[in-house]
């Protein structure tokens, strides 16, 4: 492994070297980038004038007593706020002592947190090294307390020719014995995680010791490990190269993949590259097949509905790979859109951002991915984007939903069949509770209740594909789910979708084969807003786009209700749940729907 360092490591998507002059004339020819340092720049003159937020005992114990993560984590987040602002400012306007005093004190605040762990992820019971085994509070390494190390880490080689010696000092000190020893000391789980904590953890670690770490030995030691980490995220990605966990943290995992590797692309002087793989190239293509136009994803697993592609990650994906749709800017995220104030993706916004180049429209497709059970499919009907997703796997995914069968319609980037994303994160989100909350149980997804019963949530409860294809415009999905269910009577269920995107109509058949009589609860959920019933057809409204549900009304008995669940910023929002209820089927039975886009 070429250790030695000869290119500079802060660099544009281009690899050219990213200095302030050259990012203020950028900053000048983008009227997006001037708005997004007006922003920057007005959130820098609110926390001039306030304190920086005390993280105190009483919010970490709020954690502790009912599982509230905000208590504490809105303080720790707003103290991220605070050097993002200051950090980005002072290297724009590097003579501006106002800044270098702001960031100084931020930066000693930082390094003066009993851990940077968040209390959600730290194991008190050996937090003051009551097992011989596990690390104090200081030394436990979570995703925010690598990302802290890396952003001090990156802050540090951006600024360290205005930086205070005794700054530089502490932020070397805290990084190492916070996290580069306890990484190489003490097992972490995460190592082998095929999810996005090994590529945050490992890639933030590694870019940690890139920007600091002298000794050539030592450094190989570490990148070694952390390059042996990151391949279990890239394992975790389907073959088709699909992020299981949802779009958002695609975004997370997959971001800090690509920033790690990029700077150890650098440091290597080209020797290693993570991202020339195939299997990255189709992962980096992820994004402009989840979105089902506009602003809006298809948002299965812990993701959320409303999302915006980061700038400067579409813009280095792009680089690399031509083949990777790059979005129009004004769908990208503005500054402050990210609630934990990441500086890596931050930065990035700016430096790795292409003037030169604006994006178009998310493109119409039709994505089937076999491994991973997911088509994918948007097209143009009465000039309106009529996008369709619906989803196989299991029911033991990484942030896993017990939506096996589950399917969203969406109409010119509104969804009109839902997903409700992500829930709000709390200690009982991810305890034994979880699949009660409607966010999460099959309850709360577009799939049936046979019997009574709700689907598992285990490995085994899998769907398996019985057929894909096309018969002229027509496409038909065929899914087995009778693993799903933990059903004595029933002896099999299968899920067909026949689309006809192109003509805004989407067919959905079930087929039943049961021992015994059971009642079976056809259940559609929507976000519409309005919901007008007429012999056999049911019409939901939102905002300017509608969709009619045709069914045998002689055969159902029709509940529609409205229930809240709580949004993933912890936001009260209403679901409608459409119930087709038969008390009793038997034998082999098949019932439809039809799902049409209203013009």
């Amino acid at each position: 492994m070429n250790l030695t360092l000869t290119d500079p490591l802060f660099t544009d998507s281009q690899g050219l070297p990213m200095t302030s002059e050259r990012a203020q004339r950028k900053i000048n020819q983008s009227p997006h980038l001037q708005k997004w340092i007006r922003a920057l720049s007005e959130d820098a003159d609110t926390l001039m004038n306030e304190s920086i937020p005390t993280l105190d005992y009483t919010s970490f114990e709020a954690y502790l007593h009912n599982g509230e993560r905000d208590a504490y984590q809105q303080p720790y987040f707003s103290r991220r706020r605070r050097l993002n602002a200051f950090a980005i400012l002072l290297y724009l306007n590097p003579t501006n002592q106002t800044y270098q005093s702001h960031l100084e004190n931020i930066l000693w605040a930082i390094c003066e947190e009993w851990t940077w762990c968040l209390p959600a992820h730290l194991n008190l019971d050996s937090a003051f090294n009551l097992s011989e085994k596990d690390p104090d509070a200081y030394k436990q390494i979570d995703l925010f307390a690598a990302e802290t190390a890396f952003s001090l880490a990156e802050i540090y080689s951006m600024h360290q020719d205005r930086m205070p010696s005794l700054i530089k000092q502490r932020i070397r000190y805290e990084i190492d014995r916070r996290v580069l020893q306890p990484f190489l000391a003490f097992e972490h789980g995460w190592k082998q995680a095929r999810h996005n904590w090994s590529a945050v953890c490992a890639g933030s670690i590694g870019a940690c010791a890139i920007y600091l770490v002298d000794s050539n030995e030592r450094l190989m030691e570490i990148l070694t490990q952390c390059i042996q980490s990151v391949a279990y995220f890239e394992q975790g990605l389907t073959n088709e190269g699909v992020c299981q966990e949802g779009y958002h943290y695609w975004q997370y995992g997959f971001g800090y993949y690509i920033y790690f590797a990029d700077l150890l692309k650098k440091r290597t002087r080209g020797e290693i590259d993570l991202i020339k793989k195939p299997k990255i190239e189709r992962a980096a293509q992820f994004q402009q097949k989840v979105f089902m136009g506009k602003g809006t994803v298809a948002n299965f697993s812990d993701a959320v509905e409303n999302a915006s592609p980061m700038l400067g990650l579409s813009h280095y994906l792009h680089a690399r790979y031509p083949d990777v749709h790059l979005p129009r800017t004004d769908l990208c995220a503005s500054y402050g859109q990210d609630p934990c104030y990441r500086f890596a993706p931050a930065i990035r916004d700016l430096i790795w951002f292409d003037v030169t180049k604006e994006g178009k429209d998310w493109p119409a497709h039709e994505s089937f991915f076999p491994e991973a059970q997911l088509l994918l499919a948007t097209a143009t009907y009465k000039n309106k984007l009529i996008g369709f997703t619906a989803k196989g796997g299991h029911n033991d995914e990484p942030h896993n939903h017990n939506d096996l069968g589950h399917f969203m319609i969406f109409v010119d980037g509104i969804s009109m069949l839902s997903d409700l994303g992500a829930g709000h994160y709390s200690k009982a989100y991810f305890g034994e509770t979880r699949y009660e909350m409607l966010t999460n149980g099959s309850h709360g997804h577009s799939v049936p209740m046979i019997g009574g019963r709700l689907q598992k949530a285990e490995l085994h409860a899998s769907a398996s594909v019985h057929a894909f294809n096309k018969q002229s415009d027509e496409k038909r999905l065929i899914l087995d789910l009778t693993n799903a269910y933990s059903l004595d009577s029933l002896k099999s269920f299968t899920r067909e979708w026949r689309l006809n995107l192109e003509h805004g109509t989407v067919k959905l058949v079930d087929s039943f084969s049961l021992h015994s009589p059971e009642p079976i609860v056809e259940r559609f959920v929507s976000l519409a807003e309005h919901i007008k019933i007429e012999p056999d057809r049911l019409i939901l409204s939102r905002e300017d786009s509608s969709l009619s549900i045709f069914y045998f009304q002689n055969t159902w008995k029709l509940d529609v209700k409205r229930e809240s669940f709580f949004t993933h910023s912890g936001v009260t929002q209403e679901v409608v749940l459409i119930d087709f209820i038969l008390n009793e089927a038997e034998g082999d039975r098949e019932f439809s729907f039809d799902f049409v886009i209203d013009s």
